[in-house]
């Protein structure tokens, strides 16, 4: 079997060298026949032709292009070798990740939707959710806390960091930033059971809806949906 594979092994050069030199014999019959030329050029020369030395010039030139051209044909070919390497050991990675994909068969946990700074980025809820705050009969305050007026009662979402700043231009803090697109930003305002905060954002939420800024996804979820009376500090 060795032998065997030895012998188709050397049969596969003996082509290859026969074909290399018949291309480099067709290259040497094409020097070669450049060089009767300029000498018959020369000839021609010696007797006082200047056209045809001007033309002698230019067939030295061309000579001369040819035979430099020839190691950058051994380089192309080298290169185009090394593209194919490459190129196959991406289809192989390919393959593998394109496999390795379609085992996963279970969904991967969708994070929750934000925009850039002029969509804003807030808390996307189901609807069933914010329907249950709207189907709840809305608290109405006896009197407002001294200081505040009374502004009504606001369903509470949440929304995560961006990396954007506010619609005031603030970065974003725990526990001290809301976004809301009725009340003016800058304003202070106190929200029952949940402490006093800064309109610094607005957002793609309702008229009656606050969405308060915390740190990270999981508080996010863990806030869900929420409603309070909420005040203006004067």
């Amino acid at each position: 079997m060795d032998k065997e594979r030895t012998n188709v092994i050397i049969v596969g050069m003996i082509i290859l060298l026969t074909v290399m030199a018949l291309g480099f014999g067709v290259l040497a019959m094409w020097i070669r026949e450049l060089k009767m030329e300029i000498a018959s050029m020369e000839l021609d020369y010696q007797a006082g032709d200047e056209a045809l030395h001007a033309r002698v010039n230019d067939v030295n030139e061309d000579l001369l292009e040819v035979q430099s051209s020839i190691p950058e044909m051994y380089m192309d070919i080298s290169e185009i070798r090394s593209i194919i390497k490459n190129t196959n050991s991406a289809l192989t990675r390919t393959n593998k990740q394109i496999k390795k994909e379609q085992k996963q068969e279970e969904p991967a946990t969708e994070a929750p939707k934000s925009s850039t700074k002029e969509e804003t980025m807030h808390e996307v809820f189901t609807a069933e959710e914010t329907e249950v705050i709207a189907q709840a009969s809305e608290p109405v305050s006896d009197s407002s806390p001294e200081g505040m007026t009374y502004l009504g009662y606001y369903t509470l979402t949440a929304y995560e960091a961006t990396g954007n700043p506010c619609a005031n231009g603030n970065m974003p803090s725990t526990g001290y930033t809301v976004a809301c697109n009725t009340i003016p930003l800058g304003s202070t305002i106190y929200i029952e059971g949940y402490g006093t905060y800064v309109v610094e954002d607005t957002g793609g939420m309702g008229g009656g809806t606050i969405d308060i800024y915390m740190g990270d996804v999981e508080s996010c979820y863990a806030f869900g949906v929420q409603g309070a009376n909420v005040y203006l500090v004067n």
